[in-house]
C-alpha cells in the first residue's frame, strides 16, 4: 500500500525532465536487487536466474539510473566477477535503457575484521560507579591469527591486513563499522602481531566490518593481491572487450602514482591475454584518504588570507620547484618521513611566495600544516589529471576526520574537479532511512537538497539500494526526490537553466538569479582552456556566429586524433569533458567522425555520441553539411538553434551557433 504522501504526487509545474537527469543517479547492485552471490552458488546451475535479472532491470528502470555499480569488495571469489558483469549487462538490456553504464568499484586496501562470530564489547564507565554491561572492555586485534580466540580472557579479533601491525602506533584510535565501534590503542606487540585496545565506544564487533585508522597512514598498495588483481585478471581473460565495464573505480587512492600503476597493470593484463584495446574503460578515483584532507583547510585559509587563486598558485612553476626540490617523493612517502616542513615554508617565504612565519601565525596558521596542505592539494590535482571522474567518498572520510568538516571540503573538492574538467560524484548513504523502507527524514531531505544545490555530476546510492528492504521503492523515492528538488530549486526545466558550476555554483535563491547568457557560460569554460591546470594550451578564436542566444543543443566534435595509450583522452575529448563539467545548460551531444571510439561520460547532459562520416564537420565550411546530416539522423530538427564546438588544425577552439538549415 502506498503512503498517503509521496513525492511522485507533488505537481512539478511545467518542468519536463530529460533522460538522463541533470543530476545522474548511480545505483549499487546487491543481494536485494538480485545480485545475491551466495544464493547463486547454491542454485543448481550455480548462476543467476531470470527473476534476478528482471528485479535488477526494474530497479534500473524505476530509478532512471545512469550507471549500475558493482562493489568488487563483495565479489568473492574473484573468478565470479565476469558472471556478475554479464548479469549487469543482461539487466540493463532487459530494462531497455541502453545508455546505462556499468561501474566496477574495486575494493582496494580496505581493512576488515575476520572474526567468525560477533564479539560483544562495552566501554568502561568514566567517573561513575555503574558496573559495565556484559561485554569485553578490552580487545586484541591480531594480524596473524586466522580464527577468533581469547588471550587471558580478552577476545582476539583477526583483521585482514597483516601490515597494520607496522602502521599502527601507541595512542592511535581505530574505528570499526563506520564508527559504530571506537577503540583506543594501548600497546602494540609486534612480536606476537597483537594490537591491544581499550573499547571507547560501541556494543559489538561484527564479522567483515571495515576498519579505519584515525590520524594515521596505511602503507598498503592500492591494488590488493588477494582480490583486486585476480578480479582484473579474470575480467580481462573471460570477457570480450565489448563486455568490459565502462568505468573502473579505484578505492583509497592516495597519489597519482596509484592511478598510473593501475593503468599499466590493466594494459599489461590485456596484452597478456592478446586483447586489442583501442579505448580503455574510464577511470574513477575515490578520494577518501586521511592524508589528502587532514591539512587541506590550512592551505585553503592561506589562499583566503593572501587572496590568491590557490589552484593556480600550487601548480605555478615557482611553487612546483620549491616543493619538488625539497620533497621529490610521493605524498605518502612525504608524510611517513620525518622531514622538516618548516624548512620548506621558509624557502617559500624567502621567495616571497607566502607570508612570513610571523605573519602566518597572526592568522592562527601553522607553517607545517600549511605546507602539508599544499602537498595534499597538489596531489589531489595530479590525481584529477589522471582520471575521468572523481568520487568524494564522504563515508570513509568522515570516519577518519571530523564529519563536520566534510561539507567545506566537499565544496572545495568540487571546485577543483570543475577546474580540471572531470566529473565529480558524491557517494555513500544519500538517504539511509530508505534502507529500512521508511520515509526519508527532514535532515536527509535537507542534505539531499544541499547536494542538488551544488550540482555534482552524479550521486551514488549504495546500501539504500543494495541491501535496502524494498530497493524498487528506494530508487523511486530517490528519483522523485531529485526531480522535485531540481524543479523547486531552479524553478524551470533544468535543460533550459543556465548555471555556471564554477562561477555561480551556490546562486540558487530564486530563478531570476540564474539568468545569464549562454555566451557568458561558454566563455567561462573556454577561458579555463588556457589554464595550466586543464592541460589544454588552446586559445579562443571568435567568429561572427559566436553564441548570442540560448541554443537547444550543443554539439562537440571530438575529432579523430589517435591516442597515445588506450587510457589517453584526445584533445577533443578533453574539450568535451571541460565543457560538460561547467554545466552549460542545454544537452551536449558528442559528434565523432567515423568509428573512432570515445569513452563514456557521467557528466549530466552528455548524450550518447553520434557517428558521422569522416569528411564532414572537420572545419568551418562543413558546418551546414553537418547540421543537415544530424537533422536527417533525427538528432536535431530544421530551424533548431544549435552551438557547435571543435578544434581546428591550429589547436584553436572554435565556436559557431546557428539554425539547422531547411531541407
Amino acid at each position: 500500500m502506498n503512503e498517503p504522501f509521496q513525492l511522485s504526487k507533488i505537481p512539478l509545474g511545467l518542468a519536463s525532465f530529460p533522460d538522463p537527469l541533470p543530476l545522474s543517479i548511480i545505483g549499487t547492485a546487491g543481494p536485494n536487487t538480485g545480485m545475491d552471490l551466495r544464493r547463486w552458488e547454491q542454485s543448481p546451475d550455480g548462476r543467476y536466474t531470470a527473476d534476478d535479472v528482471n528485479l535488477m532491470a526494474r530497479v534500473i528502470t524505476e530509478g532512471r539510473l545512469a550507471a549500475l555499480r558493482i562493489n568488487g569488495a563483495h565479489v568473492r571469489p574473484a573468478d565470479r566477477l565476469p558472471m556478475v558483469i554479464r548479469f549487469a549487462h543482461e539487466a540493463i538490456a532487459e530494462s531497455g535503457r541502453n545508455n546505462v553504464r556499468v561501474l566496477l568499484d574495486l575494493g582496494g586496501p580496505k581493512i576488515r575484521t575476520r572474526n567468525s562470530e560477533p564479539v560483544p564489547v562495552v566501554s568502561e564507565p568514566s567517573g561513575s560507579s555503574r558496573q559495565p554491561e556484559s561485554g569485553a572492555t578490552h580487545v586484541i586485534l591480531s594480524t596473524r591469527s586466522a580464527e577468533s580466540d581469547c588471550h587471558h580472557g580478552i577476545p582476539i579479533v583477526p583483521v585482514s591486513y597483516p601490515g597494520l601491525i607496522e602502521d599502527i602506533r601507541d595512542g592511535a584510535w581505530i574505528r570499526i563499522d563506520d564508527g559504530q565501534v571506537t577503540l583506543g590503542v594501548e600497546r602494540v606487540d609486534r612480536a606476537q602481531g597483537h594490537i591491544h585496545c581499550r573499547v571507547l565506544r560501541g556494543d559489538r564487533i561484527d564479522p567483515g566490518k571495515g576498519l579505519n585508522l584515525v590520524g594515521a597512514s596505511i602503507s598498503a598498495p592500492n591494488l590488493t593481491a588477494d582480490l583486486d588483481l585476480p578480479q582484473l585478471d579474470s575480467l580481462v581473460a573471460d570477457l570480450e572487450v565489448e563486455e568490459w565495464p565502462e568505468f573502473i573505480s579505484l578505492s583509497f587512492v592516495k597519489c597519482a602514482e596509484d592511478v598510473r600503476i593501475f593503468k599499466n597493470t590493466f594494459l599489461r593484463l590485456a596484452e597478456k591475454q592478446g586483447r586489442k584495446v583501442l579505448c580503455a574503460p574510464g577511470v574513477i578515483a575515490k578520494i577518501e584518504r586521511f592524508e589528502l584532507f587532514d591539512c587541506l583547510e590550512d592551505a585553503i585559509r592561506l589562499g583566503d588570507h593572501t587572496r590568491v587563486d590557490l589552484l593556480t598558485f600550487v601548480e605555478s612553476e615557482s611553487v612546483e620547484t620549491a616543493l619538488g626540490v625539497h620533497f621529490p617523493y610521493s605524498l605518502a612517502t612525504v608524510q611517513q618521513q620525518a622531514f622538516r616542513y618548516d624548512y620548506v615554508y621558509r624557502q617559500l617565504a624567502i621567495s616571497n611566495l607566502v607570508p612570513s612565519e610571523q605573519q602566518l601565525r597572526v592568522h592562527g596558521l601553522d607553517p607545517v600544516r600549511v605546507v602539508r596542505g599544499l602537498y595534499a592539494l597538489r596531489e589531489i590535482l595530479r590525481i584529477m589529471g589522471e582520471v575521468d571522474a572523481v568520487m568524494y567518498a564522504r563515508g570513509d572520510l568522515s570516519v577518519e576526520i571530523d564529519p563536520r568538516r566534510t561539507a567545506v571540503l566537499r565544496d572545495f573538492f568540487q571546485m577543483c574537479a570543475r577546474r580540471k574538467g572531470v566529473a565529480e560524484i558524491i557517494a555513500t548513504d544519500i538517504l539511509p532511512s530508505l534502507r529500512q523502507g521508511t520515509r526519508i527524514t527532514a535532515a536527509e531531505g535537507e542534505a539531499l537538497a544541499n547536494l542538488a544545490r551544488v550540482r555534482p555530476s552524479a550521486i551514488m546510492a549504495s546500501n539504500e539500494i543494495a541491501v535496502g528492504r524494498d530497493p524498487v521503492y528506494v530508487v523511486q523515492e530517490i528519483y522523485n526526490s531529485v526531480v522535485y528538488l531540481l524543479s523547486t530549486l531552479f524553478g524551470r526545466d533544468p535543460v533550459q537553466e543556465l548555471v555556471s558550476g564554477y562561477a555561480r555554483r551556490n546562486t540558487v535563491s530564486r530563478p531570476d538569479a540564474l539568468a545569464g547568457t549562454i555566451q557568458e557560460e561558454i566563455r567561462a569554460a573556454l577561458d579555463m582552456l588556457t589554464r595550466k591546470s586543464c592541460h589544454l594550451d588552446y586559445t579562443l578564436e571568435d567568429h561572427p556566429g559566436m553564441v548570442e542566444h540560448i541554443p537547444a543543443r550543443i554539439f562537440v566534435i571530438v575529432g579523430s586524433s589517435e591516442r597515445e595509450t588506450p587510457f589517453t583522452r584526445t584533445p577533443g575529448e578533453r574539450l568535451l569533458r571541460l565543457i560538460a563539467s561547467q554545466r552549460p545548460g542545454p544537452p551536449i551531444v558528442p559528434v565523432r567522425p567515423g568509428q573512432v571510439p570515445i569513452p563514456s561520460f557521467l557528466d549530466w547532459g552528455v548524450r550518447p555520441p553520434v557517428i558521422v562520416p569522416e569528411f564532414i564537420g572537420q572545419d568551418f565550411n562543413h558546418l551546414s553539411i553537418l547540421l543537415k546530416h544530424l537533422a536527417e539522423m533525427g538528432v536535431t530538427t530544421a530551424g533548431e538553434r544549435c552551438a557547435i564546438f571543435w578544434l581546428n588544425d591550429r589547436h584553436q577552439v572554435q565556436v559557431f551557433c546557428g539554425e539547422v538549415p531547411q531541407g
